[in-house]
């Protein structure tokens, strides 16, 4: 529900099953290729979530600041 609030959208199962292919290649694959497809992966989401809007570009730094204000 959450989903439809914030984006206007159902939540599609892309996710779920992305992440048990993931799983699978990584199980099948060896120790050394694993590791190597998990740092791809990690990688490729922490660019994923660096490019998605932050909660603190909802606003905008005040530089002068108000003259009416005391300090």
């Amino acid at each position: 529900m959450s989903n439809y609030y914030r984006y206007g959208e159902k939540r599609s199962c892309k996710k779920p099953w992305q992440r048990v292919k993931l799983c699978m290649r990584v199980k099948m694959a060896s120790e050394e290729d694993g590791r190597k497809i998990m740092r791809e992966h990690n990688a490729k989401q922490d660019a994923e979530r660096a490019a998605q809007p932050n909660v603190l570009d909802v606003w905008a730094p005040r530089t002068p600041g108000n003259p009416a204000y005391p300090q």
